[in-house]
């Protein structure tokens, strides 16, 4: 490379050379600002930094899905510590208002770091519980500009909102309608924080604002709008202002007229804000807050914010301390001595009042004096304490309430409680919290929760059921009619037909609406004696029934129950049988069957076989078909005897044997069995017949499935699941069928909370409706699928729907014939049923089709998915069908056992060929447990070629201007091992590519998808997976950057973002930032961000082949049901099309020579890009850009290096054609009179840029030309960087002499022309002293490297030694040296770079060897260290470290090295001849 492109390099560096120096303090620094990903990185690496004093998390998101990062500082920085009030600081609320959101980074990092050495600092964090929220608005700074001092960009939200005009206001009802995302996450962290003192950071002013911003009169400037505690307000405002050096003056801003308050104003006399955040804070939250204006301009250059940062910290430490300033303490309950939250704390004169926190603790920041206190809480007498002096800062006043006597509420209840209990006892519940709370279903579900627990079932109280008989059938139909006339507005009695002796299959309905089904509310059975002779459940489902009715409106927790619920009992399914059987049989079979002798449980249609039982269902399982054939039931339980354990589909296997035969929702039912053996009294003990003869079975837990246990075929539990939408078990209730009747209060007693709890399961999982888009009309018989379950239940008459399921997280689709499928990701809990409501839009999907996708049916089908082994007969078949535009291969023939199937899409007629375009690759199935990318680009190949046959514009674009690299399965051995349905990939057990690529990589399909990025110059691709709903980007694992911190940014971030984005903003389901779970991302991240791990394709492309990836995440779901197919589809084909056209945007060109030929092994190196530009054999290159202005340098050794500067506009293409003309073919030694003739001439040729001129005289009388070249050349310009070139002191040297003659010809020849050389003359003034010994030069021999003649000066004295300090008297310098350095004097260079030979290596001061004890080292060693590596990096020899001579073999790291360390010298030019100036030697062979 030529000696030019090497100092050219150099040059530009002087600019920037200061970049490191702030790292040597280990500090931020003051000299950029810190956009949302490094802010996200910083405070993640404070996270785990600080473990012990901060925690990181976010407040909320923004419109576009950024994350509200705060920061907890603390001494207890997880759990609060009791009496320790919270502060808070929140900036850059206005997004172009930016110097808030600094202060608070270096605030926080000022904090972390100086905990352990600060005594101040340590205090403030022993005794406060510190919030700080940088930036409450990162969508608008991402969009503000630096230098925009008074503009609107970037100040509000992404939806145009100023959110400081956005929350709820006192004097106006009407502000703020629409809450925006950043106003709701603010305002919920206020309400829930209990913060004591805040500040609001903004920009525009230089002033602390306090309290009221408006006014009921709303008068917009001019008015004092008084706050209740305008003495506080004044107070902590002056504390920030009177620190300040500027603001307490008044008048730092033009229109700053704060002087008479001395920097401080109430904020409507100022002017009027409606829904500011500082008032919200004071009325709403209990919290004082004020806005502090800290910048006249909104957005200054960065290399202001040291001045800001040293402005503001006093003040911003000493505003904090103020939130112990005034009257704190405990409030406390005199009986049990426990903390009473929510008390209300006034003050006699103050009109406001705060309330107490979670411990009791409080805080009332006041000003010194006297005052009265009174505290007051819900069922407590009020407390007032007078005359409190509070003379300094703070004091603790605790306060101590006593409990008030029983209301007339209490008393009211208190007379109603039930007499007549199991047991003696209170209540199980506040019954004040009862009241409240009694009709909410979450209510009902935690007390149902609760029965796990066997104390808290002691406690229970309720009216218990007397019936423990056994009745007739008679008797039961009068005891039914006798409750249904009783309880008429709770009950609904109805026989669902008679039985084969014309017996009454009786159901009695329980509902707070009976006789109807309420749109939303679940419906539930209960079914007993299905067997004739197991007639338990036949007795306790009475006895609930009369629980139910006699509970009702007395005990909340049954009548919630009867109030969210459609309870459905049928006593007996077999009373035929019932007559039959005898009292006291034990394990007999007398009155098991129906009249006709059949086993009614195994009558029902089986899913497996057909046998004589079930061959022809008998009248009452028909009549039970048919009865679940009309209800939406949910949940239901079969009670039977013999046993004791909760038994679970399915009941048999296809063979009949037996062996555990797991349902589709085994984890549901496994929970339900659970649930009913858990609150029995002795069931989950798993041992139910001890004493019995059958004491070796056992039942772990009390559960078991149907055919593990045994084989049933045609049983009623596995008919309910696989036919109708209901989940039932069979609960098998004692070992004895039929027990005398003096036995059955003991069964009630084992059974009634299990019936209770597993009645209240059906209440969890997932419930909502359905709609029609257009009517509005509920759909009925819509089908709901859980992704991963192959089970589908479907909605009801109302649309209503219920889903149980076990807690997790799961994809749930609801989708109808006729209607495009929609899914929704859902959290599921133990709690509560999550409402999950679907809005279908009928035909939505065919229309889409029409309009978008050309109306291509197979697209739209979901009913499986495709074969591996028929991707490449389909492929071929497109060949032969498009020829010209579809190209299939199969890779990898000689390594896999299963090839590759590609395809290439492109117009091989079009005017732009082959490397002239832009370079897709498409990829599916890279995770091969991930297969919906596969479907995806299978569906876009077919929709591209169908764009072909209709000659579609949009598709024929692209065509002519992309070649299109399509790979649907990447991993087709590993979708072979996937599992349909497995949403976790939990049942994968094949290879993750995404894992292995690396160097060093021993996977064959790695290898030979490696070849093909190798062989094919990729510009841009994507990776279509799933697993989330989100986009992922380089890098997948932090590695360390240039300035040495870990970091998942690459130069190409902001693009890398930017193509991220466009995929999720065209994806519906993906922009809607609705994560798949609660740990799973959402938006454009990177990839370290989600699941950190070396190995990954998108950041090896990167770094090797020089491809920007990502990878769409499409699908919740990893492996999604076929059904889903369509709906991915229509989200995701727009994604693809956008990305495509986007990847259209950057700098295209060739290189050629003089002549017209390519030159492929140039170099192409654009700004900000690490890594050189890969030219195809026609030596075309193509790098995707953000629009913007970028230099082009293009160097091939032997030719001189090329510059250019490039605009890219959006969504175009900026061609850029480089000529590279050949340098010059031999250089010749100039003696003294040619150089200085030389000299003349290039300054005859280029006297515009340059300036010939002598510093001094050798000791023979010849001159020392120096060429100045600049632009202007002649005088100092402020702004210009001053630099100076020095040839060699040792006249021997004589090559660094024509060198730098070289230099000058190359900077005349090529200025006006060249981007870069004009750029440098521009911002530099270069000063080239070619030959600081001419004497020594006429005496060299030419063409001898070892030769010493001409090594000294005329007076043999070597001048890189006679650099000496001149203060000392009586020295003697050579006029050589005294020269040079009265003309450093002279000028104020920022660099020198002298040229020597004998090594290859650059060299940085110090070059004398330092005192003992001392280190080679300057303070400026990072700097020094910078600039050097600015040379080396860019020059072929230097950048190995492995030099070919002078070195005795050492290396030398990045081919720089300190000057003591390679050739210890005193009195050199680089260390006593340049002054403040960093001189830099370059030692060439």
């Amino acid at each position: 490379m030529e000696i030019t492109s090497v100092l050219l390099a150099l040059a530009i560096s002087v600019v920037v050379a200061q970049a490191p120096v702030n790292s040597r303090s280990g500090t931020l620094s003051k000299k950029r600002y810190i956009n949302y990903d490094k802010l996200t990185m910083l405070f993640q690496k404070y996270n785990s930094t600080y473990p012990n004093i901060a925690t990181v998390s976010s407040i909320g998101k923004s419109v576009e899905g950024r994350d509200m990062w705060g920061i907890r500082i603390s001494s207890d920085p997880v759990s609060r510590a009791p009496g320790k009030p919270k502060f808070k600081y929140v900036g850059n609320m206005h997004g172009n208002e930016v110097i808030s959101r600094q202060m608070l980074i270096y605030l926080t990092e000022y904090l972390l770091t100086n905990y352990e050495t600060d005594v101040r600092v340590r205090q403030l964090i022993d005794s406060t519980d510190i919030h700080i929220v940088p930036s409450m608005n990162p969508d608008g700074f991402e969009n503000a500009r630096v230098g925009d001092c008074s503009g609107v960009t970037g100040r509000s939200n992404a939806n145009g909102v100023d959110l400081n005009r956005n929350f709820p206001d006192q004097f106006e009802d009407d502000v703020g309608e629409k809450r925006e995302p950043e106003t709701q996450a603010m305002m919920d962290w206020i309400k829930r924080g209990h913060f004591v003192l805040s500040a609001n950071l903004h920009g525009g002013s230089v002033v602390a604002n306090y309290g009221y911003d408006d006014s009921p009169k709303h008068i917009i400037t001019g008015y004092h709008s008084r706050a209740p505690d305008e003495a506080v307000f004044k107070k902590v405002a002056h504390v920030y202002a009177d620190k300040h050096p500027k603001m307490l003056t008044g008048h730092v801003c033009d229109d700053d007229e704060f002087e008479a308050e001395h920097g401080i104003t109430n904020g409507n006399e100022w002017y009027e804000v409606i829904g500011g955040m500082q008032d919200y804070n004071y009325v709403e939250g209990d919290c004082m807050e004020i806005t502090l204006e800290l910048s006249c301009c909104k957005y200054p250059p960065a290399d202001q914010l040291q001045s800001f940062w040293d402005l503001n910290k006093e003040s911003l430490l000493s505003f904090m301390e103020q939130v112990h300033c005034g009257i704190h303490g405990f409030i406390t309950d005199s009986v049990t001595g426990e903390g009473i939250q929510g008390a209300k704390v006034s003050v006699e004169g103050i009109d406001k009042t705060m309330t107490s926190s979670e411990f009791g603790d409080y805080w009332r920041l006041l000003v010194p004096g006297t005052y009265s206190l009174t505290v007051e809480a819900d069922g407590y007498q009020p407390t007032t304490i007078d005359a409190i002096q509070m003379l300094g800062c703070g004091k603790q006043v605790n306060f101590t309430l006593a409990q008030k006597p029983a209301d007339r509420l209490m008393k009211m209840i208190d007379a109603n409680r039930i007499e007549k209990s199991s047991k003696p006892g209170n209540m199980d519940v506040n019954l004040l919290d009862v009241i409240d709370r009694s009709s909410s279903l979450e209510y009902l579900v935690e007390s149902i929760n609760d029965f796990a627990d066997g104390l808290h079932r002691n406690t229970l109280n309720f009216t218990e059921p007397t019936l423990f008989e056994h009745l007739t059938h008679e008797e039961l139909t009068t005891t039914l009619q006798t409750f249904a006339s009783r309880y008429p507005k709770i009950t609904h009695l109805y026989s669902i037909g008679k039985s084969v002796e014309g017996r009454d299959l009786w159901v009695i309905e329980i509902s707070d609406h009976p006789g109807q089904h309420e749109p939303g509310e679940p419906e539930f059975k209960y079914v007993g004696n299905m067997h004739g002779n197991e007639v338990v459940g036949r007795v306790i489902l009475i006895d609930l029934i009369q629980l139910l009715c006699e509970n009702y409106g007395q005990h909340p927790l049954l009548t919630s129950m009867v109030d969210h619920t459609r309870i459905h009992i049928m006593p007996t399914m077999n009373p035929d049988g019932y007559s039959r059987a005898t009292e006291g049989d034990k394990q007999g079979v007398k009155g098991r069957t129906n009249a006709h002798h059949r086993d009614l449980n195994r009558n029902f249609p089986d899913q497996f076989a057909t046998t004589y039982e079930n061959s022809h269902p008998e009248l009452e399982t028909q009549l039970v078909m048919a009865w679940l054939q009309q209800h939406p039931f949910v949940l239901s339980a079969n009670l039977h005897g013999g046993s004791l354990v909760a038994n679970y589909p399915f009941d048999d296997t296809a063979r009949g044997i037996t062996t555990y035969s797991k349902s589709p929702d085994d984890k549901v039912f496994r929970q339900l069995a659970l649930v009913y053996s858990k609150a029995h009294a002795t069931m989950h003990s798993g041992h139910p017949c001890p004493g019995t003869g059958m004491d070796d079975e056992y039942f772990p837990e009390g559960i078991t499935n149907g055919a593990h246990w045994y084989s049933v075929a045609g049983g009623m539990q596995d008919w309910n699941y696989l036919n109708t939408d209901c989940f039932e078990l069979t609960i098998e209730l004692g070992c004895v069928k039929y027990p005398t009747a003096r036995h059955l209060p003991s069964y009630w007693t084992a059974n009634r909370f299990s019936l209770l709890a597993f009645m209240g399961e059906v209440h969890k999982g997932v419930r909502g409706f359905v709609f029609d888009k257009k009517s509005g009309n509920p759909l009925v018989g819509a089908s709901i699928e859980v992704s991963g379950i192959k089970h589908v239940v479907h909605s009801a008459n109302d649309g209503d729907f219920w889903r149980l399921l076990a807690p997790g997280d799961y994809d749930v689709t609801a989708s109808k014939k006729g209607y495009t499928s929609v899914t929704q990701s859902v959290t599921v809990d133990n709690g509560a049923a999550v409402v999950l409501n679907f809005t279908l839009d009928d035909s939505s999907l065919e229309i889409w089709s029409r309009e978008n996708d050309f109306n291509l049916v197979d697209s739209l089908k979901g009913n499986e998915y495709l074969a591996i082994e028929s991707i490449p007969s389909l492929l071929a078949e497109l060949q032969k069908k498009y020829p010209g535009y579809v190209t299939q291969s199969l890779i990898g023939q000689d390594d896999l056992t299963t090839p590759l199937a590609m395809v290439e899409l492109t117009n091989q007629k079009s005017v732009k060929k082959g490397d002239e375009k832009v370079n897709v690759a498409l990829i599916g199935g890279l995770k091969g447990d991930q297969p919906v990318g596969g479907e995806m680009l299978m569906r876009f190949i077919m929709h591209f070629t169908q764009g072909i046959t209709t000659n579609n514009e949009q598709v024929m674009s692209i065509l002519n201007t992309t070649v299109l690299n399509i790979l649907p399965f990447a991993n087709p051995d590993g979708y072979k091992q996937a599992t349909e349905g497995d949403c976790l990939g939990e049942q994968y057990t094949g290879q993750n590519f995404d894992f292995l690529f690396d160097d060093g990589s021993q996977s064959p399909s790695v290898k030979v998808l490696d070849s093909f990025f190798e062989e094919n110059v990729v510009h841009f691709a994507v990776s279509l997976e799933s697993g989330g709903l989100f986009a992922r980007y380089p890098l997948n694992k932090e590695r360390r950057n240039s300035m040495g911190l870990k970091s998942a940014a690459t130069e190409d971030d902001d693009l890398y973002r930017l193509m991220a984005e466009t995929y999720v903003k065209a994806n519906p389901i993906m922009a809607a930032l609705q994560p798949c779970s609660d740990a799973s991302p959402t938006g454009a991240i990177h990839g370290a961000q989600w699941d950190p791990h070396s190995g990954a394709m998108m950041d090896y492309l990167y770094f090797k082949h020089n491809t920007l990836m990502i990878s769409a995440h499409i699908s919740c779901c990893k492996f999604p049901l076929p059904s889903e197919l369509p709906a991915l589809w229509m989200q995701n084909l727009q994604s693809l099309l956008d990305v495509i056209e986007k990847a259209h945007q950057g700098i295209a060109g060739q290189v050629v020579s003089e002549g017209g030929q390519p030159m492929a092994e140039a170099v192409v190196e654009i700004q900000g890009q690490e890594y050189t530009q890969r030219l195809s054999q026609n030596a075309r290159y193509f790098q995707m850009m953000l629009p913007g202005q970028y230099e082009t340098i293009v160097s091939k050794l032997g030719y001189e290096t090329s510059s250019d500067l490039v605009e890219v506009t959006e969504s175009a293409i900026a061609e850029n054609p480089t000529v590279l003309k050949k340098d010059l073919a031999s250089l010749a030694y100039h003696d003294f009179v040619q150089l200085e003739n030389e000299l003349k001439e290039i300054h005859a040729n280029c006297s515009g840029i340059t300036q010939l001129h002598s510093i001094g005289k050798s000791v023979e009388g010849r001159d020392l030309w120096v060429m100045e070249l600049t632009e202007n050349p002649g005088q100092h310009v402020v702004g210009k960087q001053e630099v100076n070139l020095i040839g060699s002191l040792h006249g021997n040297q004589l090559a660094n002499q024509e060198l730098l003659v070289q230099f000058l010809w190359s900077i005349c020849r090529r200025y006006g022309d060249d981007y870069a050389i004009t750029q440098m003359l521009q911002r530099n003034r270069i000063h080239v002293l070619a030959s600081p010994n001419p004497d020594a030069t006429e005496r060299a021999v030419r063409g001898e490297c070892d030769n010493q003649k001409g090594y000294l000066n005329a007076n043999n004295v070597d001048l890189d030694s006679d650099f000496k300090d001149q203060t000392v008297v009586n020295v003697t310098i050579q006029p050589e040296t005294r020269a040079i350095m009265e003309w450093i004097k002279s000028v104020s260079f920022a660099l020198s770079v002298q040229f020597q030979a004998g090594f290859e290596v650059v060299s940085y001061p110090f070059d004398r060897v330092p005192p003992t004890g001392e280190s080679h080292a300057t303070s400026d060693d990072p700097v020094l260290q910078f600039l050097a590596r600015a040379y080396s990096e860019h020059h072929p020899a230097f950048s190995q470290g492995a030099p070919q001579c002078g070195a005795n073999g050492e290396r030398y790291s990045k081919g720089i090295v300190n000057g003591a360390v390679l050739k210890p010298k005193a009195d050199t030019l680089q260390v006593n001849g340049m002054g403040d100036c960093c001189v830099l030697t370059l030692c060439f062979l």
